[in-house]
């Protein structure tokens, strides 16, 4: 028997969340080590693996009613870019990673938001019941 409140979307958003704080974690690598020569930079693939997992599901729905289906186990990968920007074998572009770490701060703050609204629905739920 699984945990009450671990339904398929929420185990979703906990995985998205997981991997905008990874990726937050290896963008801010990128900014720390802007001026380290030989650093490459690294970034978190999730969306394109989550977009594979679904191509890859081929599940019949029976009902319209009925939903795509949960996904399977789909995880975030570091990906280190190897190619060369810089004659010292650095290819931080430090104004395209500051890009980067705004977006994926939207990103996340996105996902914590319907996180919240899921748990905001179960509230009202088990506390409309007493009345």
């Amino acid at each position: 028997m699984g945990e009450p409140f671990s339904t398929w979307q929420v185990r979703g958003l906990e995985r998205a969340l997981s991997a905008a704080a990874r990726r937050h974690e290896a963008l801010a690598n990128n900014v720390a080590n802007a001026d380290t020569p030989g650093y490459k930079r690294q970034d978190v693939h999730f969306l394109g693996e989550l977009r594979r997992a679904q191509e890859r599901l081929a599940l019949t729905r029976s009902h319209p009613n009925h939903l795509g289906g949960a996904g399977g186990a789909v995880s975030a990968r570091v990906v280190r870019d190897t190619t060369t920007g810089r004659p010292d074998g650095n290819n931080v572009d430090i104004e395209f990673e500051l890009a980067s770490l705004a977006e994926n701060g939207l990103w996340y703050q996105a996902l914590l938001r319907q996180l919240g609204a899921k748990f905001s629905m179960w509230r009202t739920v088990i506390t409309e019941g007493r009345k």
